[in-house]
């Protein structure tokens, strides 16, 4: 993994150099090299969570659901604008969620599965819900095939992917894939996992990524 990250960015100055229309002069002064991608601190999230979900849209990024103090699943939503560093709330999710996962595709954002309040416990749902960022109403996309919570989502540019997390036997390592209005089995995860990352580049490839094993 180190090797492959090492020719990723590797690969990325080569491609800066590359995008340089004429070299530099013999005598130009070395170019200093450009500094570290360093933390700040922004505006604070107007409540305190746990165990959301969080993705982007519209150039502003969601986070939804979660647990407060209480411990039980929460429905708000909460809307962070970067340009402004300022947070506005959002439409609430139809039922409170924790252990979910969000993934945004460019013109909707997706919530999948989750923990939902299920008697005096929490139990996984199959539950997709997703909303367009022009209504700002949330509506019920394709179930996912099984309960799943504290799994992953990614869009990948072409498909949304699910993986790993907590169904009805516990542990999974179920990789699922959305397309043409359902989700079908695509093959599976080389560990069984639960509270796992998921990352993709947008062009077709998607990380899952560490995890928990129970």
């Amino acid at each position: 993994m180190l090797d492959a990250v090492r020719r990723l960015w590797l690969g990325t100055v080569v491609l800066a150099l590359a995008a340089c229309s004429e070299p530099a002069p013999q005598s130009a002064a070395p170019t200093a090299p450009p500094a570290a991608d360093q933390w700040s601190q922004r505006a604070a999230a107007p409540m305190a969570r746990t165990e959301v979900a969080a993705a982007s849209l519209g150039g502003r990024i969601w986070v939804l659901g979660g647990m407060p103090d209480s411990g039980k699943p929460a429905p708000e939503v909460m809307i962070y604008d970067p340009a402004g560093d300022r947070w506005s709330p959002g439409p609430a999710l139809p039922q409170g969620l924790h252990h979910t996962a969000a993934a945004g595709d460019g013109s909707r954002l997706w919530v999948v599965g989750g923990y939902v309040e299920a008697g005096s416990g929490h139990a996984p749902t199959a539950a997709v819900r997703m909303i367009d960022s022009a209504t700002g109403s949330w509506t019920d996309g394709p179930a996912l095939p099984e309960p799943r919570a504290a799994g992953a989502l990614a869009w990948d540019g072409s498909r949304l992917l699910y993986a790993g997390g907590v169904g009805p036997a516990g542990l999974a390592d179920d990789v699922f894939q959305l397309r043409d209005g359902r989700w079908n089995r695509l093959g599976a995860l080389s560990l069984r996992r639960e509270h796992l990352a998921a990352a993709s580049d947008g062009a077709g490839t998607t990380w899952f990524l560490a995890g928990r094993q129970g």
